[in-house]
């Protein structure tokens, strides 16, 4: 595998970015939901997690979009129609702006909160709820929620009837032609 992307596949610093963001945003996703419903103790750790794993998904999120600019990018799937191969660039070109506005809106949270520094002595009970940031993080959440859902389903999908493209973002233990 190369650090740089193939025609047919992702290079190593792709795939580094695609599943560490993948896994972050997984778990903010999670921690954001697990917010809305526990009631105890575990939320300002919950909290504390959530903006860690912003702050460290924007952090990789830069330099994975100064990548996908300068380096190149595998040809689309071959057996791609029109309709789906727009819909694939449409999810690809929203993901990112999406993490970003999630990411800006958060710190906005933060700072609307007027919410000091270390991030470890904030709890939820220090978060106004009626903030502009807030209800733009709550849009924003269920966009990019179903966002990220299109895309794993498109993937599978694809994968599952059409032709193998996990391998080109390293998963080759789920190959069809096996």
């Amino acid at each position: 595998m190369t650090f740089k992307n193939s025609v047919s596949d992702y290079g190593s610093l792709s795939r580094f970015l695609h599943w560490t963001i993948a896994l972050l945003v997984f778990i903010m996703f999670s921690t954001g939901i697990s917010l809305n419903i526990v009631t105890t103790g575990v939320k300002t750790i919950l909290l504390q997690v959530h903006i860690g794993c912003g702050l460290l998904t924007f952090a990789i999120v830069i330099p994975g979009i100064v990548w996908s600019f300068i380096g190149s990018k595998p040809d689309p799937p071959s057996m791609l129609k029109s309709t789906r191969l727009f819909t694939f660039k449409a999810i690809h070109l929203a993901l990112y702006p999406g993490i970003l506005i999630l990411t800006i809106s958060g710190i906005g949270i933060l700072i609307t909160s007027e919410l000091g520094w270390p991030l470890t002595d904030i709890s939820p009970d220090m978060i106004s709820r009626n903030l502009p940031p807030v209800s733009a993080h709550g849009v924003m959440f269920k966009i990019q929620f179903i966002l990220v859902m299109l895309h794993i389903g498109g993937v599978f999908s694809y994968q599952l009837f059409k032709e193998d493209v996990l391998h080109r973002m390293g998963i080759n233990w789920l190959n069809r032609k096996k």
